[in-house]
C-alpha cells in the first residue's frame, strides 16, 4: 500500500518538528472542555457521562481514536447505546484515524475535505472534545509555546497572550475585566459590551438558530447554544482572526501526525506480496478472499489497496439508537432541521447522511479552497473560475475535491454514509455509522439479507442502494468471510503510536 496523496492544503505534512508537536496535541488532555450531559439535539443524556455535569471531561483525542486499537473508539454498547462520547452524546459512532489519510472526505457524513478541517468542527462540538479555539490558544500559549514558534514562524503568537495566570489576574468573578482608575485597562476593550478581555479564557463562535446571527449578549445563560456568555461574539475581528490561525495551525499540527498513522504488512498484505500462494492466509480466509471479490460482492464499494470506493451508499441501517437522531426529532425552526419548506433546503438535517454533510461541506468556511488553506491554487479557484462546468472538467484541482464544492444536493443522498476503510477493521468495531453492531459476523449477516433486516424501531431513511442484494451465503461462508476481513489487520510503527510526554494541566 502506498502513502496517502500529500495534502496541498496543509503544508506541514511531513514537516517532522509539526508532527512531534501534533502528537502531543493528539494526547493531551487539556484541550477538552467540561460535560454537558446532553445529546447533537441539546436533548438532556439518560446515561452517565465522562464527569458530574460541569466538571473536565478530560478527553483527547487518543481518547475516542485510540491509536493503539485501529484509531477507533470502543465505548460504544450496541444495540442500545450506539454512539461515541465525549462532552455529551454523538451522534453517529466514531471513525479510525488510522489511514483516515486515505479518504477524500472526512466524517460519516463528508462534511469535511481534510483531516485538519475535521478537527476545526469536532474540538469545539459540545458531544465531543467540548473546547474552545481560546482554550487551545491558552493551553498553547502556557504549554507549548516555544515549540509552537518553532514549527509556526511565520505566524508569530500575539504578544498580548501572556500566561493563563496573568489573564486571570484580570478579570473580575464574572468574566470581566477590573477597571483601572474608572476606566477599561490597554488588555481589555469595551467595544461590544461592558470592560471584557480582549482574549478571554474560553470562547467560541456561538451556536445559533437558523436564520439568527451570532452577537455580542453579554452574560447569556444559555450554556449550551451560547457556552461561554458571547465572550467570543463580543471580541474584536483582528483578535478572533488571531485566535483562529493559532486554532487551525493546531489542527493542521495535528494532522500532520495523523498523517503518519498508516497501517500496513497485515497478512493480507503479505499474502499479496507473495503473489496469493495456497495456504498461505489459511484455507477460511482464501476462500473468503474469493467470496469477498466474487459471490459476496464486497469488492463493489470497497476496492483499492485502502478498500474504500470513496462514495456515499445507503445500505438499509436504520436510525437506532438512545442518542441517534430521527427526522422527525428535528422540526421546521429547530437546531436540528430536517423538514424546511419549499424555499430553504433542510439545515443540519442529522440524519440524513451525506445530504446533510455536504451541504454543510459546500457551506464550510474551513475548505481546501478557505483562505486557511496552505493551496493558493485552490484558494484562487472560485474567483478565476466560475463557470459551473469548470469542476467536472478540471476534477484534479483541490487534490479532486473540487467536485463536491458544487456537487447537486439530491434525494439519493438521503440515508447514505460514506464506505469505510476495511483496514484493521477487525479492531474498530462497533461498526455502521450508529455504532450498531458489534461483531464482524453481525455485519455479514446484515450485507447477506441484502439490508432488509428488522429496523428494531428505528427509522430507515431513503433507498437502499441497488449494489446491496441479498447474498445467499451460507454460515460457512459467512465465517470465511469474516476470517478474511481478520486478515486486514495490519501493524503500525511502535514509535509512532507510542504515548509522548506532554506538559502539566494548565490552571484554567
Amino acid at each position: 500500500m502506498g502513502a496517502p496523496s500529500t495534502d496541498t492544503s496543509n503544508k506541514y505534512i511531513g514537516n517532522p518538528a509539526a508532527i512531534a508537536l501534533g502528537k502531543q496535541f493528539y494526547f493531551d488532555k487539556d484541550f477538552s472542555g467540561g460535560e454537558v450531559y446532553a445529546d447533537m439535539l441539546l436533548r438532556p443524556m439518560t446515561t452517565p457521562g465522562r464527569a458530574p455535569l460541569g466538571q473536565p471531561i478530560k478527553v483527547a483525542c487518543n481518547t475516542c481514536h485510540e491509536v493503539a486499537r485501529g484509531g477507533s473508539d470502543h465505548t460504544s454498547d450496541p444495540p442500545g447505546n450506539t454512539v461515541s462520547f465525549g462532552g455529551g452524546a454523538y451522534d453517529v459512532n466514531g471513525q479510525q484515524t488510522i489511514n483516515a489519510a486515505y479518504s477524500d472526505l472526512i466524517y460519516w457524513n463528508g462534511r469535511n475535505d481534510s483531516l485538519w478541517s475535521q478537527i476545526v468542527a469536532v474540538a469545539e462540538s459540545h458531544v465531543s472534545v467540548n473546547g474552545s479555539r481560546m482554550r487551545v490558544a491558552w493551553r498553547i500559549i502556557d504549554a507549548y509555546r516555544a515549540q509552537y514558534t518553532a514549527v509556526f514562524p511565520d505566524y508569530p503568537l500575539p504578544p498580548e497572550l501572556d500566561s493563563i495566570a496573568a489573564q486571570k489576574a484580570l478579570l473580575l468573578p464574572d468574566g470581566t475585566c477590573a477597571l483601572v482608575n474608572s476606566a477599561c485597562p490597554a488588555e481589555c476593550q469595551a467595544t461590544n459590551g461592558p470592560c471584557l478581555p480582549r482574549f478571554p479564557l474560553e470562547g467560541r463562535p456561538g451556536f445559533v438558530r437558523p436564520g439568527q446571527q451570532p452577537v455580542c449578549t453579554w452574560g447569556s445563560t444559555e450554556t449550551i447554544l451560547q457556552p461561554y456568555g458571547d465572550a467570543w461574539d463580543c471580541m474584536q475581528l483582528a483578535d478572533q482572526l488571531a485566535i483562529d490561525r493559532i486554532y487551525v495551525n493546531w489542527t493542521k499540527a495535528i494532522a500532520a501526525y495523523e498523517y503518519t498513522l498508516i497501517s500496513n504488512n497485515s497478512p493480507f498484505d503479505r499474502w499479496a506480496a507473495a503473489g496469493f500462494p495456497a495456504g498461505m492466509l489459511g484455507p477460511s480466509a482464501e476462500r473468503g478472499a474469493r467470496l469477498f471479490v466474487g459471490k459476496a460482492a464486497c469488492k463493489e464499494c470497497h476496492k483499492g489497496p485502502v478498500f474504500i470506493d470513496k462514495e456515499f451508499h445507503d445500505i438499509g441501517v436504520p436510525q437506532l439508537g438512545t442518542y441517534v437522531p430521527r427526522t422527525t426529532d428535528c422540526p421546521v425552526g429547530d437546531w436540528c432541521d430536517c423538514a424546511g419548506d419549499d424555499r430553504f433546503e433542510p439545515l443540519n438535517c442529522l440524519p440524513i447522511g451525506a445530504r446533510d454533510g455536504l451541504r454543510k461541506l459546500q457551506a464550510s468556511k474551513f475548505r481546501r479552497d478557505s483562505v486557511w488553506s496552505d493551496d493558493e491554487d485552490c484558494r484562487r479557484h472560485f474567483t478565476l473560475h466560475t463557470d459551473p462546468n469548470y469542476a467536472k472538467d478540471n476534477p484534479a484541482e483541490c487534490d479532486g475535491r473540487i467536485q463536491y464544492y458544487s456537487m447537486a444536493l439530491t434525494d439519493e443522498q438521503r440515508g447514505a454514509w460514506k464506505t469505510p476503510s476495511l483496514r484493521d477493521v477487525a479492531l474498530t468495531g462497533p461498526y455502521m455509522h450508529n455504532g450498531m453492531y458489534k461483531t464482524l459476523r453481525e455485519v455479514v449477516v446484515h450485507y447477506n439479507k441484502g439490508g432488509k433486516i428488522d429496523a428494531m424501531g428505528g427509522e430507515v431513511i431513503g433507498t437502499i442502494d441497488s449494489k446491496i442484494k441479498v447474498l445467499n451465503l451460507t454460515d460457512q461462508e459467512i465465517d470465511d468471510l469474516v476470517a478474511f476481513l481478520e486478515s486486514l489487520t495490519g501493524q503500525i510503527d511502535a514509535a509512532v503510536i507510542a504515548e509522548p510526554v506532554v506538559p502539566p494541566d494548565s490552571a484554567f
